[in-house]
């Protein structure tokens, strides 16, 4: 064990050394690789996304957090969603939010 790291006490005064340790090391392989380790050995974790990334997410496309809506004219577009779910409440339908001007 190194005794820069060994205690919490210890990494709080070693931050910096720690940090750079860790970002080093974990630059080496890709998150998903990392994700599939930290699972495997029961660590909690969970990927930052990149934007580009958020909306391929399985729990996104589960929890339908993207929603198509139609206007008044019936042009169709994407929507969020509230991304709380509750177990004993049922979704509620989405509606267009009003164009601009109109209330």
């Amino acid at each position: 064990r190194d005794p820069l790291f060994s205690t919490n006490d210890a990494r709080v005064l070693n931050r910096k050394e720690l940090k750079f340790r860790l970002e080093e090391k974990l630059a080496l392989r890709s998150s998903k690789e990392w994700s599939h380790d930290f699972d495997s050995a029961g660590v909690p974790n969970s990927p930052i996304n990149k934007v580009s990334e958020v909306f391929q997410d399985p729990q996104v496309k589960h929890n339908r957090i993207v929603r198509e809506v139609k206007d008044e004219t019936g042009k169709a577009f994407k929507v969020l969603a509230n991304p709380v779910k509750f177990s004993h409440t049922s979704e509620s339908e989405m509606t267009a939010p009003p164009r601009l001007g109109q209330h």
